[in-house]
């Protein structure tokens, strides 16, 4: 509410908020759902402003700190009873209001295909292509601000959003993780990046890609004994270096040679690698 310019404004309004005063969950569970409608109404009526901690989707406890409100001389038992009931949690997380849980979900699946009880690689890939749709359709969209306005372009809520890093982290990091035996996964994985880089809109977003990619390079390096699949891996990375590079991600020119063989084979290279060495940046990530 109040629009782009509104919340620049807010932005730039909020350097210094009075003393606040904590509103604390009333439960413990993953948060399900938050009403910023009803929070931002009930701050326009008492005139106040309200810094979420947490978003749908994290797990929390009852009587930590769900929102500070300011300033906390208006703010009475009523408005935080109040404010307590505009956010649900429940006892299991569900995709309402929570992106990272479906995406989660699909790398769940993924490493559980990996898994030595399992061992299929085809549904493994299959999971990092869709994975590679949502995180392309993410990028393409503005990120949300995280400050919202009531309709007079008042600030009124400081809200915690999801990231496009965030949401990387968890499509890629445990199936690098769990996949760095699988060439198959890990080739797919640098494909996957390569898809979605002409799609990104800033530089930061190229940034987590490449990091992504140099991580999941570095652990094939560690993984995978066998020359002719390092040279696959090789010839995939450099492909996707190339996309990641500022002009050749935004143009969407340049393609990437996308696997239509059956899982754990690789298609010939046209110039093999002779050597590998391992990418500058991150060896590994946090789940």
């Amino acid at each position: 509410p109040g629009g782009a310019g509104a919340c620049v404004d807010a932005k730039q309004r909020c350097t210094k908020e009075p003393e606040a005063s904590p509103v604390l969950f009333a439960s413990t569970g993953y948060i399900e759902s938050i009403d910023e409608e009803s929070l931002i109404a009930a701050a326009e009526q008492y005139d106040l402003l309200i810094e979420l901690k947490h978003r749908p989707g994290q797990f929390v406890e009852a009587s930590s700190i769900f929102a500070m409100v300011s300033p906390k001389a208006r703010v009475t038992q009523k408005i935080v009873e109040q404010i307590q009931s505009f956010v649900l949690t429940e006892s299991r997380r569900t995709p309402y209001q929570d992106v990272e849980f479906a995406i989660h979900q699909l790398a769940e699946i993924a490493v559980r295909a990996l898994s030595p009880s399992m061992n299929d690689p085809f549904t493994a890939t299959t999971c990092v292509d869709w994975l590679g749709v949502a995180l392309t359709r993410i990028a393409q969209k503005e990120e949300p601000c995280t400050h919202r306005c009531d309709k007079k372009g008042n600030l009124r809520i400081i809200a915690t959003a999801i990231t496009f890093d965030g949401v990387a982290d968890a499509a890629f990091n445990q199936i690098r993780q769990f996949g760095s035996k699988s060439v198959a996964v890990m080739i797919r994985m640098l494909e996957t990046i390569a898809v979605i880089a002409p799609h990104t809109r800033t530089q930061q977003q190229r940034a987590v890609l490449l990091r992504h990619a140099r991580m999941i390079y570095n652990q094939s390096l560690r993984s995978v004994k066998e020359p002719y699949d390092l040279e696959c891996i090789e010839d995939r990375y450099q492909q996707t270096l190339r996309l990641l590079d500022g002009s050749a991600s935004r143009s969407g020119a340049a393609t990437v040679q996308r696997a239509s063989h059956a899982p754990g084979t690789v298609r010939p290279l046209n110039q093999a690698r002779t050597s590998a060495k391992p990418a500058e940046g991150p060896t590994d990530g946090a789940e």
